[in-house]
């Protein structure tokens, strides 16, 4: 199987999570981002509040999630993989090299779909010979 050769950016691999998630944001451990869904609000400080709470799971897990106007209950957290809930919503958090790839999901999609996804994502990065190009 021929391997091929042509830049991916970090955009390509936000293209992939929906109609799973309905945002989504891959951003490094220092807060910076690296892409973004359209429409959606993510902050550095959001950045680096989530990969500060994966860097200790067993305090992820006795701890909460602010993010936007809501806050969310950390529900299942490891060094790679992070789930918060509130009701219908969800943020879903997967850690790939450096870097973290992001899935917010609401009421108009299935969470665990919305988890796969980010893990699927997070692997394909990963696996992926040379790190992807900014936006």
């Amino acid at each position: 199987m021929q391997k091929l050769n042509f830049p991916i950016t970090f955009k390509n691999y936000i293209e992939l999570l929906p109609p799973h998630c309905v945002h989504s944001v891959i951003f490094s451990a220092d807060g910076a981002i690296w892409s973004t869904s359209e429409g959606w609000t993510f902050t550095s400080e959001d950045g680096q509040t989530i990969s500060k709470l994966m860097e200790n799971p067993e305090e992820a897990m006795r701890s909460s999630l602010e993010l936007g106007q809501r806050t969310y209950l950390v529900v299942y957290a490891d060094n790679d993989t992070l789930v918060c809930r509130k009701r219908e919503f969800g943020i879903m958090v997967a850690k790939c090299k450096m870097d973290f790839v992001l899935g917010y999901c609401d009421g108009t999609v299935d969470p665990v779909k919305c988890l796969e996804s980010v893990q699927r994502v997070a692997e394909m990065i990963r696996k992926s010979s040379r790190h992807p190009q900014s936006k």
